[in-house]
């Protein structure tokens, strides 16, 4: 898994948490490759049409916790992953 820290996220899904990756790539296959080589345990969704992208006004490497009632609650890159995510656990423990 090339973000580990988000593992963390995706085991937490039976608290109404849920990963989900968006790839802009316009090959099915390409992405499925990229999840088998980096066992992304979690869904990944194509938006070839890059609705998503310019929903969020994503980029390459970006990644976003959403509310449930989709509001962003953690926007950052790769790079700041980690510290997002355990700050947003540490929120939802807190409740």
């Amino acid at each position: 898994m090339e973000y580990p820290h988000i593992e963390l996220i995706h085991q937490q899904r039976d608290k109404e948490l849920q990963v989900v990756g968006i790839a802009r790539e316009l090959r099915p296959s390409a992405v499925k490759t990229f999840q088998k080589h980096w066992q992304v345990p979690f869904p990944v969704l194509l938006d070839t049409e890059d609705k998503a992208t310019h929903l969020f006004e994503a980029s390459n490497g970006v990644f976003f916790i959403l509310t449930p009632d989709g509001k962003v609650a953690r926007r950052g890159n790769g790079f700041d992953a980690e510290k997002a995510v355990e700050a947003f656990l540490t929120e939802q423990a807190k409740g």
